[in-house]
C-alpha cells in the first residue's frame, strides 16, 4: 500500500510539473486588430471591366467577414449575381509577422485560386498577388479601403498578363448591413 501511495504522489507531482512547464497558449497577433473594422455582413456592387479574363460586366453580392480559428484568420465568405452567373468565393487573411504583412489566399466556385500579399496603412489594404484561372496564371494588384466608421468600403483592381502592363479589372463600393456580433 505504502508503495501506491507512494507512486501516486510521485504521479501528482510530476503532472502538476508537467502542466506548470507547459508554455502559454499561443495569442494573435495585434495587427490582426487592423481587420476588425471589416467584420460583419456586407452588401455590395462591383464592375467589371474588359479583361483578358472576361468580358465587362456588374454584379451584386453579400459577403460575410468573420474571425475563426482562435482569432488568428479573418474568413469572408462572398456570394455574387451578376452578368457572369452566380459566385462564390472564400477568402482568408492572416499575419505574418515576420514580414509585416497579411498573406490572403482565396478559393472560388469557378475553380480559380488567389494568393496575395496585403499591407496596410490606416484603413487601406493594398494588395499583389497571383491569380489562376483556365490553366492561366495573372497577376493582380488593388486597394481595399475602409471609411473612418467602418460602414463604407471600397474595393479597386487591376490585373496583368505580364507583370508590366495593368488594366482596370473591377470597382466595387460596399455598405455593412449588420455589424460583428459583440463578445
Amino acid at each position: 500500500m505504502k508503495r501506491i501511495g507512494l507512486l501516486f504522489s510521485l504521479l501528482v507531482v510530476c503532472s502538476v510539473t508537467l502542466m506548470q512547464a507547459q508554455p502559454p497558449a499561443p495569442k494573435p497577433d495585434p495587427a490582426l486588430h487592423k481587420l476588425h473594422g471589416w467584420l460583419g455582413h456586407w452588401t455590395y456592387e462591383i464592375e467589371y471591366q474588359a479583361t483578358p479574363m472576361g468580358p465587362a460586366g456588374k454584379s451584386s453580392g453579400e459577403a460575410d467577414f468573420r474571425m475563426v480559428l482562435d482569432g488568428f484568420f479573418m474568413k469572408v465568405h462572398y456570394t455574387e449575381k451578376g452578368s457572369a452567373g452566380n459566385s462564390q468565393l472564400i477568402e482568408f487573411v492572416g499575419y505574418d509577422a515576420a514580414s509585416q504583412t497579411f498573406s490572403n489566399p482565396y478559393f472560388a466556385n469557378d475553380g480559380n485560386t488567389s494568393t496575395s500579399t496585403l499591407t496596410a496603412n490606416g484603413n487601406t489594404f493594398n494588395s499583389f498577388g497571383k491569380l489562376s484561372l483556365g490553366g492561366k496564371q495573372y497577376m493582380t494588384r488593388g486597394t481595399d479601403t475602409l471609411s473612418d466608421d467602418g460602414m463604407i468600403a471600397t474595393w479597386k483592381g487591376e490585373i496583368s498578363t505580364d507583370g508590366r502592363t495593368w488594366v482596370p479589372w473591377y470597382e466595387a463600393k460596399g455598405t455593412k448591413v449588420k455589424p460583428a456580433a459583440k463578445k
